[in-house]
């Protein structure tokens, strides 16, 4: 799945997994998409305090590692459990997303989102980014249930 703000024009997180229960959700993400909108927005209120628009643009499922290489560094995802399925997710923030979600959190506007390294994020970038990804994963959790798939983020031992 993959959503965009319209007022950046960029995509800022995309969900990804090849598992045949979450590939038949995905032929469905229309009927839900004003609800995972909804729980994106619950999830990082920044964005609606800057008055973004977030839309879903589809779903299509394909391999984690694929979907990697497509993404402007530095990323950052988040491993998911999905069930009932055993098939492995992601969610996953591409460098510009991240930057976003940075900026946001420590109060900035949107206008000048902060510069990252593409060698990768420093821990406490890291540590912020996946706590807002965890709240955005029990979000679509909540909304994907109503197709039979609930996603989680894996432990970190696993």
């Amino acid at each position: 799945m993959t959503m965009s703000s319209e007022h950046q024009g960029t995509n800022l997180l995309r969900v990804v997994s090849d598992g045949a229960r979450v590939r038949r959700a995905a032929g469905r993400i229309d009927d839900i998409h004003d609800a995972l909108g909804t729980a994106l927005r619950r999830a990082v209120p920044f964005l609606g305090r800057r008055g973004s628009a977030v839309r879903v643009t589809g779903a299509s499922p394909e391999p984690i590692d694929e979907a990697l290489e497509t993404l402007p560094r530095p990323w950052f995802v988040l491993p998911l459990t999905c069930a009932p399925s055993t098939a492995a997710g992601a969610l996953a923030f591409d460098g510009d997303a991240v930057a976003l979600i940075l900026d946001g959190l420590l109060g900035g506007d949107g206008q000048s989102p902060p510069a990252l390294s593409p060698d990768g994020l420093t821990g406490a970038q890291q540590a912020l980014v996946a706590r807002l990804g965890a709240g955005i994963v029990s979000g679509f959790s909540e909304v994907l249930a109503r197709l039979g798939v609930t996603v989680g983020v894996e432990s970190p031992a696993a």
